[in-house]
């Protein structure tokens, strides 16, 4: 099991992490920042989502990602809250999922 898989299975009953373990687990499962915050809400884009968001944008009225796949990381002080992680999980069970039926050639054809 690598270190990401033990944080993200970490996750699954975490009340908070820190930002920078959160910062590190979104960058090694393929999300991108956009722009620079020196605040506290920052802006990860995952390509996967940005594609899904696309093809269905009724996606956007059950789920919290912009309309470029977009997800709001929000963090107090050092800490990001388990609301936060639970949203992170929850997309990338959703990018898991868009893989796995690629692989199988499920997966629709743009």
């Amino acid at each position: 099991m690598t270190k990401k898989d033990k944080t993200l299975k970490k996750w699954e009953h975490a009340t908070s992490e820190t930002w920078k373990t959160v910062e590190a687990a979104l960058k090694r499962s393929g999300f991108v920042q956009c722009g620079d915050s020196n605040g506290t809400h920052y802006s990860f884009v995952h390509p996967v989502l940005a594609l899904l968001v696309k093809k269905d944008p009724r996606a956007l009225l059950i789920a919290p990602y912009g309309p470029d796949g977009r997800i709001e990381i929000i963090r107090h002080g050092k800490i990001v809250y388990g609301y936060v992680l639970q949203r992170i999980l929850d997309a990338l069970a959703i990018i898991e999922k868009h893989y796995r039926l690629e692989e199988s050639g499920e997966a629709e054809e743009e």
